[in-house]
């Protein structure tokens, strides 16, 4: 599938989005993940001391932990300051938002929510908003 945001290089890279749920993608299933640290992830795409850096400027924006998780953010996570990015992640502490994801990502009507991430500079934690309100995801290298 092409994308205009995609990367052009490198050309067969993988990317996986950065959506929780509660049964498919999961962050921690505690806050930061202190209670069983990388065991609690399920499917998660963020690796343990890794730096991510923007497409568009090839700017880091922030560094994992030793759990995969960011314990804060150097910039936006896009040089065109995108709002109201769709995570499904609760308003704090990498845990997912209880029934909050757009019933794990397949309802776009309006009925559900999901936690959405207010600006891109910080996009882990969230504020609650609608599953039909216009919103961007994120995508992360693998």
């Amino acid at each position: 599938m092409s994308d205009a945001k995609k990367p052009p290089l490198p050309s067969r890279a993988v990317y996986k989005a950065f959506l929780v749920d509660d049964v498919n993608r999961i962050a921690c299933t505690t806050s930061n993940c202190t209670t069983g640290g990388n065991s609690e992830h399920k499917d998660w795409i963020l690796k343990p001391n890794t730096s991510y850096y923007r497409t568009g400027d090839s700017q880091k924006f922030a560094v994992t932990d030793n759990f995969g998780i960011f314990t804060s953010q150097l910039l936006d996570v896009d040089v065109n300051a995108l709002s109201n990015i769709h995570t499904g992640l609760a308003t704090g502490g990498w845990t997912t938002r209880t029934n909050n994801h757009c019933n794990r990502w397949t309802d776009g009507t309006g009925i559900n929510n999901s936690g959405v991430a207010a600006t891109g500079t910080s996009i882990f934690t969230s504020t609650l908003g609608s599953c039909n309100a216009l919103s961007v995801i994120l995508c992360v290298e693998q």
